[in-house]
């Protein structure tokens, strides 16, 4: 018998793939695909509340982020801050909008004008589009990624979160092991290689793989480089580690990237915290660096 954490689990995943059909339905007119846990929660998963969600990722091309946001707004969909992306949209790739629901329920919605982080790894616009296709989802077609961008997604996702976040490295390895077959290695690489992102993708899959074999011996020195167990994931935030890789993989992002993760979007505090993103003060941030310092249980066994 289901337990009730993952009933409400099932419940609110089941709400977001609604909200995902309206936001398609208000968004006819102009192209943008559904990304990461709204849509692997139905794609990789046995049940639909085996994997949580927080917020549903939508993308659209940089041309059409003033229009998207028009279009989402006659539908109730608000910005949760001033949009400056709109007048600069290479400063950043996202920005959060919410949706209040009946009984203050509210729905995120991270609306990206890049699939990867520019600053970081400079993915060309139309070797994103090129990669659309379609899934079902409560009976209609979504748009998403192919299984091919889908891996080099996930895996540099992995990587840009330390590969410290376990719901992320499920989603690579259940994503790779179930589409291995349907996966173009040979276009994965070249993508990841026009955007630099060949080791850091090169270093998810192999990290994630780790977990339940036996690393090489240059998996564990790098994992031991970047400061990981290359057999365990540990939910530990630490900010030198994160500035550590991003200089690893790009020195000149590496002040932004520290300062994202030191103040992050009001949003992801109220996300982490349980507390409404109006209701967001100075004090919050506080706490949510100090839950952040919490480990999370260890996946897999350690041998260290």
């Amino acid at each position: 018998m289901p337990s009730h954490a993952h009933a409400l689990s099932t419940a609110r995943n089941l709400l977001l793939q609604h909200e995902v059909l309206r936001i398609g339905r208000a968004l006819e007119e102009i192209d943008h695909i559904f990304v990461k846990g709204v849509i692997l929660a139905e794609t990789l998963y046995p049940n639909l509340g085996d994997r949580d969600m927080v917020d549903i990722d939508l993308v659209v091309h940089p041309s059409d982020l003033s229009a998207a946001v028009n279009s989402l707004e006659k539908v109730g969909i608000r910005r949760l801050e001033p949009f400056r992306a709109l007048d600069h949209p290479d400063e950043s790739r996202e920005a959060p909008l919410v949706k209040s629901l009946d009984g203050g329920v509210e729905v995120v919605l991270d609306l990206h004008w890049h699939l990867l982080d520019p600053r970081v790894f400079p993915l060309a616009e139309h070797d994103v589009w090129r990669h659309v296709i379609t899934t079902e989802m409560l009976g209609a077609l979504v748009p998403t990624t192919d299984a091919t961008l889908t891996a080099l997604h996930l895996a540099v996702h992995h990587v840009q979160h330390r590969c410290t976040v376990p719901h992320i490295m499920s989603d690579l390895q259940r994503h790779v092991e179930q589409n291995a077959h349907v996966i173009d290695w040979k276009e994965f690489w070249r993508l990841a290689d026009s955007c630099g992102a060949t080791h850091a993708a090169a270093f998810a899959l192999q990290h994630a793989r780790a977990v339940d074999t036996v690393p090489s011996r240059r998996a564990r020195l790098l994992c031991k480089l970047v400061g990981y167990s290359p057999r365990a994931v540990r939910g530990r935030w630490d900010a030198g580690g994160t500035v550590l890789l991003v200089a690893l993989l790009s020195p000149r992002a590496t002040l932004r990237v520290l300062a994202d993760a030191v103040v992050p979007p009001r949003y992801v505090v109220g996300t982490v915290l349980g507390v409404p993103t109006e209701a967001i003060r100075p004090h919050h941030y506080i706490r949510r660096l100090v839950r952040r310092n919490r480990s999370l249980p260890d996946i897999g066994p350690d041998d260290d």
